[in-house]
């Protein structure tokens, strides 16, 4: 039998269990946010009994980790609380180091024009103690004028670059969602998934042609086209943005992402085997016969606890990366 264990860090204090918990990490959400609930009163070892409202604050540093007794914890989440909500239960809000971000003023102007993504990463996370991940997509920003606080700045660079950005283990990566890999989990139809709401779809069933435009202020434009003829237009317009490259490996990614053989969709399973945003799962499913297993990017991981289901993760797949 399967024993929850947990340990949720909050300034100094050091819960070994909770109410409940949800945390979600997603390649196309800028942050990593959550909510932990605790009961209004705890008796913490070495503290005796706390009224936790009273000791928990915005800004407090929060750690999440949970796991199966004689299987090892996993840290699920490690940030900040943002927001403390004492009623019949204390509710605290979580993000991760965005938190900071939201709090750093930043400018970039015609003195910024023309610099490398990572330098540009590198100003957002200055004096905030935070680094740039060595697998920041190595690109030129032509031009970007922003003034105000570091968590814009990345939003707009996402917008204007279709890349993710968000943190890993506390390094900033800004690049392609597949471009990060983690590891692999062997999810089985009927074995160890818990829920599912996954579909088999195929590509030629509705077909998708996109268009990706790269647009600068003297009225300059390149195109890439990616898909298949005759199908859903689907167009992109990314300002600032003249590498052809750099486009082309936008519609790629696009494309991937709404046209492919495979199954689409959400499964639920418990913390084994452990699953990660950026990572994969190899998905069968008996019913569908030969042909549908494959291994899948991972899009998202809601990770929660509650005391009717225990540990779960909550999977959403994305493009189909391999079959198996």
């Amino acid at each position: 039998m399967l024993r929850p264990e947990m340990e949720i860090e909050i300034g100094d204090l050091l819960f070994k269990g909770c109410v409940s918990f949800e945390v979600t990490r997603d390649v196309d959400r800028l942050s990593v946010t959550g909510l932990v609930t605790l009961p209004l009163k705890a008796v913490l070892k070495g503290e005796g009994e706390v009224t936790v409202s009273r000791e928990v604050r915005p800004g407090d540093a929060v750690t999440v980790r949970a796991g199966y007794r004689g299987h090892g914890i996993r840290e699920v989440f490690r940030g900040f609380a943002v927001n403390v909500d004492p009623s019949d239960r204390v509710r605290i809000r979580l993000e991760d180091q965005t938190y900071l971000l939201r709090k750093k003023a930043v400018v970039f102007d015609k003195r910024d024009y023309g610099k490398s993504l990572a330098q540009i990463c590198a100003k957002l996370v200055e004096g905030t103690g935070l680094k740039v991940s060595d697998r920041t997509a190595k690109v030129k920003i032509d031009k970007m004028n922003y003034s105000g606080n570091s968590a814009g700045a990345l939003a707009r660079i996402k917008e204007t670059l279709n890349l993710s950005c968000y943190f890993d283990n506390g390094e900033l990566y800004v690049g392609g969602a597949q471009l990060n890999p983690k590891g692999s989990a062997k999810c089985i139809y009927g074995v160890n998934i818990i829920k599912n709401s996954l579909k088999y779809e195929y590509a030629e069933t509705n077909p998708v042609m996109v268009e990706v435009v790269g647009k600068m202020a003297d009225g300059e434009e390149i195109k890439v086209t990616k898909g298949m003829e005759g199908g859903s237009k689907m167009t992109f317009i990314k300002y600032n943005v003249t590498d052809k490259k750099l486009l082309e490996r936008m519609a790629t990614e696009i494309l991937e992402r709404y046209s492919f053989d495979g199954f689409r969709g959400s499964l639920t399973l418990k913390f084994l085997p452990w699953c990660e945003p950026g990572g994969s799962v190899d998905y069968s499913n008996a019913s569908y016969g030969d042909g549908t297993a494959g291994r899948y990017f991972v899009r998202s991981v809601k990770y929660a606890f509650s005391g009717s289901s225990g540990l779960t993760q909550t999977v959403r797949l994305g493009p189909k990366l391999t079959g198996i």
